[in-house]
């Protein structure tokens, strides 16, 4: 049922159901994916709020309310980070987030976000970090290894802050971190905030959607910036820059599954060739995002990236990251378990899955 109302926003209709019960499984559904907030500020930008019944209005707004209040918060918060990096003179870029929404859905909660993600040179990522803790940022995620994480409470609730020196995808992938840095522009005002362009906006929406594993509301992200300013983007270019970085395959894997949802837009903007073959259904997603660890949990998380992958070395380098992971990730979110031997952990890292699996933990 999502699937039809978010292909209508886009159209000259809108596919809302008549019948109450419909209509509430239908909210849950955008709250449930994060998308309540976008819902509701994109009817009222086309114009199709009215056609929605009262009762609906009310449970949307109330909604739109809640994320309105975190995003101010989050923006406050995001405010006087950057204030600090730019006095520090420390280059940073904030990644999605309330920037995003800003630049892009016209409103700073127009995009619902929980945290904050900030890319940062790898040679000023101590003094990031001595930043983050200086703004109130205390508690470290020790168990995160793909970034650096620090949170503080705010609203009744945690926000954190990540501070990236990459896009990811490290290990399968070669993308060029300095050529964002030199095609990134300065924010107004500003000199070391910087922010990306639209090209690379969208370039990088597109792999961070695919990095988690392409819910909805990372769809509607790819679908927004096509619908609104897909013209503006150089084609050719970018799928020069997606060979060049061994990520191709990807970018064509997300515009896929964007273009089974609003297939004008692969009419509008077609792929260069034949993407991958994926599997990626609303029942995929929604157990990935449950966390329902069961036999198709763990096989989408395995399969999925090994499908939108350019080549055979990129598969092998993340079949070696599953299964042999480094070091640092063998604890599995289990303190006790670091510092022990390799082999330990290990161990305990397959002791985890299994068992995992076999429980099939349900929310």
């Amino acid at each position: 049922m999502i699937t039809e109302f978010l292909r209508s926003i886009y159209t000259d209709g809108l596919h809302w159901p008549a019948e109450e019960a419909a209509q509430q499984a239908l909210l849950e559904d955008a709250a449930f994916f994060s998308l309540s907030a976008y819902i509701y500020h994109e009817l009222k930008r086309s114009g199709k709020w009215s056609l929605l019944p009262a009762s609906s209005q009310v449970a949307l707004k109330d909604k739109a309310d809640r994320v309105l209040y975190h995003s101010l918060l989050i923006r406050r918060e995001l405010n006087g980070l950057l204030a600090r990096f730019e006095e520090a003179g420390i280059r940073v870029i904030a990644l999605k987030g309330v920037r995003l929404a800003e630049r892009f859905f016209g409103h700073a909660a127009a995009r619902q976000t929980s945290d904050i993600d900030l890319l940062v040179p790898p040679g000023d990522m101590d003094r990031a970090v001595a930043l983050a803790n200086a703004a109130g940022f205390l508690e470290k995620d020790e168990l995160e290894i793909h970034h650096i994480s620090y949170y503080k409470s705010l609203g009744g609730r945690k926000l954190g802050v990540e501070l990236h020196h990459s896009i990811g995808f490290e290990t399968t992938a070669e993308i060029d971190i300095s050529r964002l840095w030199d095609c990134s522009e300065p924010a107004k005002g500003c000199t070391f905030v910087r922010e990306l362009p639209l090209q690379e906006t969208f370039y990088t929406l597109c792999l961070h959607g695919l990095k988690d594993k392409l819910t909805y509301k990372h769809i509607i992200d790819m679908a927004h910036l096509l619908v609104y300013h897909g013209e503006s983007l150089r084609w050719e270019e970018l799928w020069h820059t997606a060979s060049r970085e061994g990520t191709r395959a990807r970018l064509m894997t997300a515009l896929s599954i964007v273009y089974r949802l609003y297939p004008d837009l692969a009419r509008k903007y077609p792929l260069p060739g034949r993407a991958p073959v994926v599997f990626w259904s609303d029942r995929l997603v929604r157990d990935y995002m449950l966390k329902r660890q069961n036999a198709g949990y763990y096989a989408y998380l395995l399969l999925f990236p090994l499908l939108y992958m350019d080549t055979n070395r990129q598969r092998a380098a993340h079949l070696r990251h599953v299964f042999f992971p480094p070091r640092s990730a063998t604890p599995v979110q289990h303190a006790a378990y670091q510092g022990t031997g390799r082999f330990q952990g290990m161990l305990h890292l397959y002791k985890y899955r299994v068992s995992s699996l076999l429980k099939r933990r349900s929310p």
